[in-house]
């Protein structure tokens, strides 16, 4: 609960700075109508009330968006350098911003020839800015001796990540999030269509939100295994747009017909109240058993004792016994698997492993591993798939001394 807590500040603030890019671009009645989408998109909800680090990298992304929308009448050089720390911090919370990275870089270049000029200038502070926060972050981790795990685990491992998933699941949630939430996917491609074209809008903002928008969906494809949570990064950008086509076509309707854009305007409140009936089910989804389980794993081992886990995360607050926090199917095919081998056993021979959490990415383990887990480890009496070690474990429910 502190956890998702400290989740709300950085889920208020994306909030805000929606609004703040909105207004920046369209003016206050696209922001506040943004914002209202925003507020009824279920996938959103989903993982921004989670405890991951996605969110915080949304705020810091969308503070690296902002600090070059609102500055570009000004041409501010220190607003460059502003977009690149925040960029850094969320490329630094999760390295998959690297394509906003890569779509703001397009975006300066080409605002620089419609100038005909290249903007060194402005690249030069720009790169400054993820410079200082990385460096920092750099020198942190070889003063820990960090730096290659830091690599191997978040670059190394994720870049061969196998792709057989990739078009399954974007299917799925791209379909599941349309039914969710019909008017914000509907109106998304005319209202960017509407917002490159309107003269109203700054043609220095509009490039940078729109490559923005281009480089994040691209980066969504590029994702081996694009889930849910991988949306949050351009949904408040999809609900600028959607929000200005909106806000456009109502002020076209209400100068036609009043009593039509009235009615207009209910069919459009109606399509944004909705996906309200979905949230119903989120709260139904309890996490109750998730809770009982940890204090069940809590309760019977001290706080030396390690818990060997594929996935669940079920052993939280407990060390886990292997090197890798998570062994999905996905991790086991890149890693050499008699190396793997090698090292889970070691892992489950140490004395200190008292627990073993299975899960269905079991059946991917080595059958040396999975043959030591059945002769050393006995399920316990409440739930089948917690195993303690033989002799650490009995039916009075009382764990080692």
């Amino acid at each position: 609960f502190v956890s998702r807590m400290l989740m709300l500040p950085f889920v208020a603030g994306i909030f805000w700075l929606t609004y703040l890019i909105a207004r920046s671009v369209c003016g206050s009645l696209v922001g506040a109508l943004s914002v209202l989408l925003l507020s009824t998109m279920i996938m959103f909800w989903e993982k921004s009330l989670e405890v991951r680090p996605d969110v915080p990298m949304t705020f810091f992304w969308l503070l690296a968006l902002h600090a070059l929308v609102a500055s570009r009448h000004r041409g501010e050089l220190a607003a460059y350098i502003r977009s690149g720390m925040c960029l850094a911090l969320s490329m630094l919370f999760l390295p998959k911003c690297i394509f906003g990275y890569f779509a703001l870089v397009i975006g300066i270049c080409v605002l620089g020839r419609f100038k005909s000029q290249w903007p060194w200038r402005q690249l030069v502070m720009f790169h400054l800015g993820i410079l200082i926060p990385t460096v920092v972050f750099v020198i942190w981790m070889l003063v820990r001796g960090s730096l290659y795990d830091f690599w191997c685990t978040t670059i190394l491992l994720n870049a061969q990540m196998g792709a057989d998933l990739r078009y399954p699941i974007l299917v799925k949630y791209l379909t599941q999030s349309l039914i969710q939430n019909q008017l914000f996917w509907v109106a998304m491609i005319p209202g960017v269509l509407l917002l490159i074209g309107s003269r109203n809008v700054s043609a220095d903002q509009k490039t940078i939100l729109v490559f923005s928008l281009c480089g994040l969906l691209v980066g969504l494809w590029f994702n081996p295994a694009p889930n849910r949570q991988y949306y949050l990064l351009f949904i408040p950008i999809v609900s600028i747009g959607t929000s200005f086509f909106g806000v456009v076509v109502l002020a076209a309707v209400f100068r036609w017909r009043r009593i039509a854009g009235v009615l207009l305007g209910g069919v459009v409140v109606l399509f944004m109240l909705l996906p309200l009936r979905h949230l119903k089910e989120q709260y139904a989804d309890r996490n109750t058993v998730q809770l009982e389980v940890i204090r069940y794993v809590l309760e019977r081992t001290g706080p030396a004792d390690a818990v060997f886990d594929c996935w669940t995360g079920l052993y939280l607050f407990r060390p886990n016994a292997s090197y890798y926090h998570f062994l999905n199917w996905d991790l086991i095919e890149v890693l050499d698997n008699q190396a793997l081998r090698d090292v889970l056993l070691e892992d489950l021979a140490d004395e200190s492993c008292r627990v073993v959490i299975r899960d269905r990415h079991h059946q991917f383990l080595h059958p040396d591993v999975r043959r030591v887990i059945a002769e050393c480890f006995v399920p316990s009496p409440e739930f089948k798939y917690i195993l303690f070690r033989d002799g650490d474990f009995d039916l009075n429910h009382n764990g080692r001394p």
